[in-house]
């Protein structure tokens, strides 16, 4: 059991503990060999520094928000904790996580996170709204113009290559940005080809639920599909929740004239290879 800044105790099943641990391993970049004291310590300061943000609208449902900020003996980097906790027969359960890594700022954009996100266990997804993609001819002129949260998808010339959500998309298409023109510079005056211009597109969802619904879709749409996608830890099975309809799924032209999802409640969604 784990206590939050608030007082809630939070239950972890023994596996979801053995899982989480080894992804507080990798986002902290421990070395292999660090006693699982060290994470387990990492853990309880992780739920200790947690409070509540909000209550979705899954009742029995709780989202907190912490940070971990320092490292110890064996390293560890920054990283900053979305939980989920549910409700099941009178005492809260930890039943979702992702943890993304802290960096110092990377651009005019962005003042922290790395592109590290993590999810340790796939929610129930529940969605019901249209996408209205924008096209951008390069990520400095989306982190420029976009504004709020959203989803966004990389397409190189005509192949769609990364699919990603943020709660603020100037920010992330910033930092994105900037790896990128990091990469250009390291490749300048190499003989090779050049690789084909890169596409953003982005369309605004507002609830974060949603959110994470729409990336697992589309991810698992477009793999089914056969598209290479980067996105290899979002290939699990979904549970969908009330009900998963989303329509103008991925922009025009990149899966033809079927364009639309639509999955009932309680059915299993995975359509990856």
């Amino acid at each position: 059991m784990f206590k939050t800044a608030e007082g809630e105790t939070l239950e972890l099943a023994p596996w979801r503990m053995r899982r989480l641990l080894r992804l507080l391993a990798e986002v902290r970049r421990y070395p292999a060999g660090t006693p699982p004291q060290a994470l387990l310590t990492d853990l309880r300061q992780l739920v200790a520094r947690a409070r509540r943000i909000g209550t979705p609208s899954r009742r029995g449902t709780a989202r907190y928000e912490s940070r971990l900020e320092s490292g110890n003996a064996y390293g560890g980097a920054c990283c900053r904790a979305c939980l989920l906790a549910r409700r099941q027969a009178g005492r809260l359960s930890l039943v979702g996580l992702s943890l993304e890594r802290w960096r110092a700022p990377a651009s005019r954009y962005e003042g922290g996170p790395a592109l590290a996100e993590l999810a340790f266990e796939s929610a129930p997804k529940s969605a019901d709204l249209t996408l209205q993609w924008r096209r951008w001819p390069s990520l400095d002129a989306a982190a420029r113009a976009t504004r709020g949260g959203g989803v966004y998808l990389f397409q190189r010339g005509a192949t769609p290559v990364y699919v990603g959500t943020a709660a603020s998309l100037p920010a992330r298409l910033g930092v994105h940005g900037w790896y990128h023109a990091r990469q250009g510079s390291a490749r300048a005056g190499a003989s090779c080809a050049c690789a084909p211009p890169l596409t953003v597109w982005t369309a605004n969802v507002a609830s974060a639920g949603e959110r994470a619904a729409v990336e697992h879709a589309i991810v698992r749409t477009l793999a089914s599909k056969g598209f290479a996608l980067a996105n290899d830890k979002l290939r699990g099975t979904v549970t969908v929740g009330s009900g998963l309809s989303i329509r103008n799924l991925v922009p025009a032209g990149i899966l033809g004239a079927v364009n639309d999802l639509n999955y009932g409640p309680g059915q299993r969604f995975e359509l990856s290879r």
